[in-house]
């Protein structure tokens, strides 16, 4: 018997019991598995949901940094706000580093 994993996009697994011997699954037996097969779904809906936070978290923190950067940049460079940002962008790309890295680069010179 296969049964389906499925969340909002479609199939993302399937659960396959075989046995050696011709079988015939019961009413109460495919039922618990199907109900199986929903909790893992809502498992994997979970862990998907909480890799998104953890991305988005990081996220914040970078772009946190970036400004913080960018702020050090026109207080002390006196730069606008478009050009701090862009100086940042550039070195990151002339060092092929994120930009992140060279915000706390510039951090640790100027904070």
């Amino acid at each position: 018997m296969s049964v389906p994993i499925l969340n909002n996009e479609g199939v993302v697994g399937v659960i396959n019991l075989q046995n050696k011997l011709s079988y015939k699954f019961k009413k109460e037996e495919i039922e618990m598995v199907v109900l199986f097969t929903k909790i893992i779904a809502s498992a994997f809906k979970k862990l998907s949901l909480k890799r998104q936070v953890e991305y988005y978290k990081e996220k914040l923190k970078e772009r946190k940094l970036v400004e913080k950067a960018k702020g050090l940049l026109i207080k002390k460079e006196g730069l606008t706000e478009e050009e701090a940002y862009r100086k940042i962008q550039k070195e990151a790309m002339k060092k092929r580093k994120k930009m992140k890295e060279i915000a706390e680069a510039v951090i640790l010179v100027y904070g």
